[in-house]
């Protein structure tokens, strides 16, 4: 809010005064713009709306936050997300006379700008400090922003509560896009599996899905995996074929990634006459999608 000007004389009475300062309040929080709109000021269905979206925003927030994690911006997070993103098309190295259809598990990172769930907008801020999340230090805690709000006089509330329910929408929005993001897989795997006839396992951090043949080149280090190294990890029972590329795993630190080679999932097998076929299909876009199909039909 603006300052507060002070009464033109100190005759005002007291209820003027309150009625002054509200008064303020109000043409402050009520814009053109929402005059134009007849934004609803009604505070009864405006705080039904607003918990049900302090609800909803809350459950796909606790649905994505074991994927994120902050950075080093102070408005954005980084989500992480296992999937298989592409269909590539090569000969089969064994079998020059077949077309062999492959994928492999991905590891992809994006970040997000989260500023709405860290920071008031301005027609919000100056009227109440906002408390953080005990759990989230960084974000704030809205369900405690909403009660307070609710000692302001009716005539104040109306409009605040409308630009509270406008900004909570927006962080919907956010935490929308976020978690369509992150389920994007799930569709890819679901498309994949209908096309090919074929049932995936969906890989994860501890489970890069999949199985691979010594002849099959590494994606990380551009080998065979015939030419990776088979090594005891940690103080693991157990050994795994080491990339070239790998991190070095160190047993004094608990902490330390282990990476093994990426791992072909072979498709199907097709045989054509003649021709070297080589593409690669990103399966997250609908074009790509149509273009696989497209050439499966074709190849068969």
């Amino acid at each position: 809010m603006p300052p507060r000007k002070r009464a033109n004389t100190e005759a005002e009475e007291p209820l003027e005064y309150i009625e002054r300062i509200r008064e303020q309040a109000t043409k402050w929080f009520v814009t053109t713009d929402d005059r134009k709109n007849k934004v609803n000021y009604d505070i009864e269905q405006n705080i039904r709306e607003i918990r049900a979206l302090l609800n909803i925003n809350d459950e796909i927030f606790q649905r994505c936050t074991s994927s994120g994690k902050s950075t080093s911006e102070s408005t954005s997070a980084s989500f992480t997300r296992y999937s298989y993103d592409v269909v590539k098309v090569r000969q089969d190295p064994t079998n020059q006379s077949q077309t062999q259809f492959i994928t492999e598990p991905e590891q992809s990172q994006t970040s997000f700008d989260i500023s709405s769930l860290m920071s008031l907008p301005a027609d919000l801020s100056g009227v109440f400090v906002a408390k953080y999340q005990s759990s989230h230090s960084l974000l704030i805690d809205y369900n405690a922003f909403l009660e307070s709000s609710l000692i302001m006089h009716d005539d104040v509330l109306g409009p605040f509560l409308a630009k509270l329910k406008s900004h909570l929408e927006t962080i919907h929005v956010c935490l929308g896009e976020i978690e369509s993001w992150l389920l994007e897989p799930k569709s890819n795997i679901e498309f994949i599996e209908e096309i090919f006839g074929m049932k995936l396992e969906t890989p994860t951090a501890k489970r890069p899905a999949g199985t691979h043949q010594r002849t099959d080149i590494c994606e990380g280090c551009k080998k065979s995996f015939g030419s990776h190294t088979r090594q005891t990890y940690g103080g693991f029972s157990g050994t795994k074929f080491l990339c070239h590329s790998s991190l070095t795993y160190s047993s004094s630190s608990s902490s330390s990634t282990f990476f093994s080679c990426k791992k072909y999932i072979t498709l199907n097998n097709t045989m054509h006459d003649s021709g070297k076929f080589e593409r690669a299909f990103a399966i997250s876009k609908k074009n790509d999608k149509e273009k696989l199909q497209k050439f499966l039909d074709f190849i068969k």
